[in-house]
């Protein structure tokens, strides 16, 4: 079993990690063992303490990533899994684990034919920054299905799905505290009906951090697969860092039935139908791109950040293209089931016509009585988009916009609409469209320092409030 101080030293480590970064961060349930294993007296097998193994051991063992800090290390290969993808190494991972216990995987080719489950562990590691991890022909089950422990582990392992008709969930991990997936990748296309990752951290005080996963393939879109999957059974907090996402049916990054804090850092998501990334209550998203410029129909409603559930969601420092889509009603859009939420420091471009840049749907009635405003600073809307709006807020009073920067240059494109809402500021903006800058539909809104110019074939409807006609009104590389 492990050692107390240890756990208790690696979950610090995580949670300081986590917090640098700006916030502490439905498989089966059988185990395969009630207890860890003893370790045997060979080298294959490892020992209690990686430091009193032969000297040439010792050696192999310094170069193998975090061997210092668990106190038995398995060398797979020398503890006899066949390396060049033939043979199941599932065999060997089930007679190896066991707490406080690192799983390195050398490089090498390792057919994983069956889930390999691990249930009710304590400190578990499976590390291989050059192995490559292939399943059967047309499998389309888990490979890799963690549950009920803490402290689990998974670094650098790649997946390769590119055998037709082949896909897996490469990693289902339910963890109540310390997960940490780093440095994933999965090399193919998903063209089995499965969901490819998921992740849940099910303790409410446990953290989680999913960084630098690349699902840079996609999926078949023939059938509905989501890229990475978190559910209602996570609980704790969950961050994804630097991740890329692409090309998947079914939403990019499905987080919105978290009832944990999700947060996302950095990363690029592209061309994901539904949502490329969809979270809920008490959400943050930061530093994303997203970007959506597919090459054929899809007939799918396309969304870049889509917040679905909750309130005190924040998407700051973002930036989402929609440069081709044929289905979307918004590049960031706020969800009936969504109340209060921030959207700030970001930019907007939409060059697809009729899709709008921000909406702000009608919140449910359960919210009655309810704030459901939505506060958006220095927000800018660019781009070549042809009718529809920059911005649309509906049935949303209190909402507050202020520094914005909508530069809009398709037909018939207006500027912000507010619909059936009451009691909104919209301070410091500029807006440069072809329609009309504001447009308010049995709505109030108080404006402050607003700079508008209306653009006609001949530019005879330029104006503004100042008496100048803003030039380059966004700052960006496009301005005239």
């Amino acid at each position: 079993m492990s050692d107390p101080t240890r756990t208790d030293l690696r979950r610090r480590e995580l949670l300081a990690t986590l917090t640098a970064a700006g916030g502490a961060g439905a498989l089966a349930g059988c185990s395969l063992f009630e207890s860890a294993p003893a370790p045997t007296d060979t080298p294959d097998a490892g020992t209690d303490t990686p430091a009193e193994t032969t000297p040439s051991d010792a050696a192999d063992t310094a170069e193998i990533p975090y061997a210092d800090e668990y106190g038995t290390v398995v060398d797979l290969a020398r503890a006899g899994a066949d390396t060049t993808g033939r043979e199941s190494v599932v065999p060997l991972l089930d007679e190896h684990a066991g707490d406080d216990t690192l799983l390195y995987l050398p490089e090498g080719t390792y057919l994983v034919d069956e889930p390999w489950q691990l249930d009710g562990f304590a400190d578990v590691a499976v590390v291989g920054p050059d192995a490559v991890v292939v399943p059967p022909s047309r499998y389309a089950g888990t490979l890799f299905a963690v549950t009920d422990g803490s402290g689990f582990r998974f670094e650098g392992v790649t997946f390769d799905f590119t055998a037709e008709g082949t896909g897996a969930r490469p990693i289902g991990a339910l963890v109540d505290d310390g997960l940490v997936v780093r440095d994933v990748t999965v090399r193919g296309s998903q063209d089995v009906d499965q969901d490819m990752m998921r992740f849940d951290v099910t303790g409410e005080e446990g953290t989680g951090l999913v960084e630098r996963l690349r699902l840079r393939d996609g999926a078949s879109f023939d059938i509905p697969v989501t890229g990475c999957l978190v559910t209602g059974d996570s609980v704790g907090e969950l961050t994804f860092r630097d991740c890329e996402i692409v090309g998947f049916p079914d939403n990019g990054l499905y987080a919105s039935a978290a009832t944990g804090r999700v947060r996302v850092e950095g990363g690029y998501y592209a061309n994901n139908a539904i949502s490329n990334v969809r979270v809920g209550d008490g959400a943050v998203v930061s530093g994303v791109h997203v970007r959506v410029d597919y090459e054929e129909d899809v007939l799918e409603n396309t969304r870049g950040i889509r917040l679905r559930e909750g309130s005190g969601v924040l998407v700051e420092n973002a930036t989402i293209e929609m440069l081709n889509v044929p289905v979307s009603d918004g590049a960031l859009t706020v969800s009936t089931g969504a109340r209060e939420v921030t959207v700030r420091d970001t930019e907007i471009r939409v060059d697809a016509d009729d899709v709008t840049g921000l909406l702000a749907k009608s919140p449910a009635d359960r919210f009655e009585g309810e704030s459901t405003a939505v506060t958006v600073e220095n927000v800018v809307v660019t781009g070549g988009a042809a009718g529809n709006d920059a911005i649309d807020i509906v049935d949303r009073d209190g909402c507050r916009l202020t520094g914005l920067c909508i530069h809009q240059t398709g037909d018939a494109r207006d500027g912000v609409r507010l619909l059936r809402s009451r009691d909104n500021r919209i301070e410091d903006a500029t807006i440069v469209v072809t329609g009309e800058a504001l447009v308010l539909e049995d709505s109030t809104a108080s404006t402050t320092g607003i700079r508008t110019a209306a653009e006609s074939g001949d530019s005879a409807g330029l104006s503004a409030q100042d008496g100048t006609v803003p030039q380059g009104p966004c700052a960006t590389d496009e301005d005239p």
